[in-house]
């Protein structure tokens, strides 16, 4: 990612140093986007048109990216913001998480991926989509407190009091998996 710090300071000046630096930031979180995008918001089926509508905002929207923050969460800020008003204007009301990223269970193996993957979305279909989003960014991208807090502008304690209300929920729900 050092690549990214000679992009940026490139990126001021001419359009093809700018969309450098685009592909290196796709390449990078495109995928994170449309699985945050998937799991949060429970678009699984507009995940990747949502997802590039993303990445043209955040394009068209580069010299506003403040670069004392980190770029996950200016890009986590834009695809929260994105998918609310997506859902304004569809006026759709998501409750579940879907999709399985496993494939066909073939297998014992992927047979108890499908399951436990099952298990963990009806989980996290009873929180609210922050929620989904918080549990998200906490338990799969490893996010810092501070980074889930500028995401979904709350403070880092409400940041911390939900990731643990989530994984105690987590606990209780999947004990039979622990």
């Amino acid at each position: 990612m050092t690549d990214l710090n000679v992009l940026w300071y490139k990126a001021a000046y001419p359009e093809r140093w700018r969309e450098a630096l685009m592909d290196n930031v796709w390449r990078e979180y495109y995928r994170k986007i449309v699985v945050f995008i998937s799991v949060s918001y429970g678009l699984s089926g507009a995940a990747d048109d949502l997802a590039q509508e993303v990445m043209m905002k955040a394009y068209e929207g580069l010299d506003s990216y403040d670069r004392r923050y980190a770029l996950s969460t200016w890009l986590y800020t834009i695809a929260r913001n994105h998918c609310i008003d997506y859902l304004k204007r569809r006026r759709v009301q998501t409750v579940t998480v879907s999709g399985n990223e496993y494939g066909t269970a073939d297998t014992e193996r992927d047979a108890m991926r499908q399951a436990l993957d099952d298990a963990v979305t009806r989980s996290l279909s009873r929180c609210g989509v922050d929620d989904r989003g918080i549990a998200y960014l906490a338990l799969y991208e490893r996010a810092s407190y501070k980074r889930i807090a500028a995401v979904f502008g709350m403070s880092i304690a409400s940041v911390k009091n939900r990731v643990h209300a989530l994984r105690v929920m987590l606990r209780n729900d999947l004990k039979e998996w622990l």
